[in-house]
C-alpha cells in the first residue's frame, strides 16, 4: 500500500465535491454518525484554525482519466464542510464571536474575512493506494485508525460520544427498579450497558412508532437523530411521550401482578421486546387481568411446542388457532430473533392471539 501525505485547502475538497469527483459512500466506507453538537464542534475548529485528523482518500481513475476520490476515513468532517456551505447547519450560538455565532454560511455573505477562514483552512489530505478488491488492506487500516474504541462495547462508546435526549433517557430508565423486576436489567447487562442499549430500543418503537429490527449502526443514527429533540424533523412533546411510555411500563406491571408471566416468559429480551411492541403499537387493548391470562396461555402454548419432537404428529390433535400462532411465534424466536422480519412476525403472532 502507498500512501501520500499533503496538505489541501477546503476549496479543494469542494471544487472535488461540486464537479462530482467526491465519492462519500465507497462500499468500504463505515458508518458514523456525528450530532448537531460534533459537526459544530468541528467548525468551531475550523474557525479558530485549530489543527484537525487527516482525511483519508482513495483516487481511482476512469478509462477517460476522470478522477474520483474515495473517502476511506473522514467522511463526517467532509459531509460537515459541504453541509455548512450549503446551508444545513450553523455555527454554535456559544462561539463567542457575534459575528459567527448561530449564523449559517448565507450570514457570512459579508464577512468576506470569515470566509477566507474557511476556503483556507489546512486540511492534511492522505491519499492511500491499494486494490479495490483488496478489503483485508481496507479493514485493517480502520483497525489500526480505531484500535482504542475497539475494547468497548458499542453501547460504551455512545455514553461517551452522547450527552442529548435520547441517552440520558435511556440510561435513567436503567436505573429504575421495574426493569430488574421485568428482568430487563441485570448485573451482567449492566456492566457493558446493555440494558440501556435494549431500552432504547424499546423508546425507539415509541418514537418511530414502528417495528426496527437490531442493527447498531441503525443505533447510531437514532441517537444522533434524538440528541436534541427540539431539532428533529418532527417535533416531539416530552411530556406527553413520558406519559405514554410510564402507562405502558404500568400496565406490564399489571401484568405480572395478575399473572406473574411477564417474569416467567418475557425475561428473554427478544420475549420483552414483542411483548412491548404488542402493547405500544395496538390501540385497542384488553384489560390488563385479561390481557395477562391470555399471555400466560398463549407463552404456555409456546412453551409446549419448544418441547415437541414431532410438530405434524402434535398438529394432528392441536388445530386451535392459538396453536398456529403459537408456532409462528416459536419459529421466529429462533436463529437472528433481533431482525426485523422475525420480530415482525412474533409481533404479529402475539397481536392475533390476544388482541384480535
Amino acid at each position: 500500500m502507498q500512501r501520500r501525505p499533503t496538505p489541501q485547502d477546503i476549496t479543494w475538497l469542494l471544487d472535488l465535491n461540486i464537479h462530482k469527483q467526491l465519492d462519500l459512500d465507497p462500499p468500504y466506507q463505515r458508518r458514523s454518525v456525528w450530532t448537531k453538537k460534533d459537526k459544530q464542534f468541528f467548525l468551531d475548529t475550523i474557525f479558530r484554525n485549530f489543527p484537525s485528523p487527516p482525511i483519508f482518500l482513495h483516487k481511482t481513475i476512469s478509462e477517460d482519466g476522470r478522477a474520483t476520490y474515495h473517502v476511506v476515513d473522514g467522511k463526517q468532517r467532509t459531509q460537515t464542510i459541504i453541509d455548512f456551505v450549503n446551508d444545513k447547519i450553523r455555527i454554535s450560538k456559544e462561539f463567542g464571536d457575534k459575528r459567527l455565532d448561530g449564523k449559517k454560511w448565507s450570514d457570512l455573505q459579508s464577512e468576506n474575512d470569515l470566509k477566507q477562514k474557511l476556503w483556507n483552512y489546512q486540511l492534511t489530505v492522505e491519499q492511500i493506494d491499494f486494490s479495490e478488491d483488496d478489503l483485508v488492506v481496507v479493514n485493517d487500516i480502520f483497525d489500526r485508525l480505531n484500535r482504542n474504541a475497539r475494547k468497548l462495547a458499542r453501547q460504551e462508546l455512545r455514553h461517551a460520544k452522547f450527552e442529548g435526549w435520547l441517552i440520558s433517557l435511556a440510561e435513567s430508565e436503567s436505573d429504575r427498579e421495574e426493569w430488574r423486576e421485568f428482568g430487563v436489567v441485570t448485573n451482567t447487562r449492566a456492566k457493558r450497558m446493555a440494558d440501556s442499549q435494549f431500552i432504547s430500543e424499546l423508546l425507539l418503537v415509541l418514537l418511530e412508532n414502528k417495528i426496527m429490527g437490531f442493527d447498531q449502526d441503525t443505533l447510531d443514527e437514532m441517537y444522533a437523530k434524538y440528541d436534541d429533540i427540539e431539532d428533529t424533523d418532527i417535533p416531539i412533546n416530552e411530556e406527553e411521550f413520558k406519559e405514554r411510555f410510564e402507562n405502558i411500563k404500568k400496565y406490564i406491571t399489571e401484568i405480572q401482578k395478575h399473572s406473574g408471566s411477564v417474569a416467567k416468559y418475557a425475561n428473554t429480551l427478544f420475549n420483552f421486546y414483542t411483548l412491548w411492541t404488542t402493547i405500544s403499537l395496538n390501540k385497542a387493548l384488553p384489560v390488563a387481568d385479561k390481557f395477562a391470562e391470555q399471555y400466560q396461555t398463549f407463552m404456555s402454548h409456546v412453551q409446549e411446542l419448544s418441547q415437541q419432537s414431532d410438530f405434524a404428529e402434535f398438529f394432528k390433535t392441536h388445530q386451535e388457532e392459538e396453536y398456529k400462532q403459537a408456532m409462528l411465534y416459536l419459529t421466529n424466536s429462533r436463529g437472528a430473533s433481533t431482525d426485523q422480519t422475525p420480530r415482525e412476525n412474533r409481533h404479529q403472532a402475539l397481536t392475533t392471539a390476544i388482541v384480535v
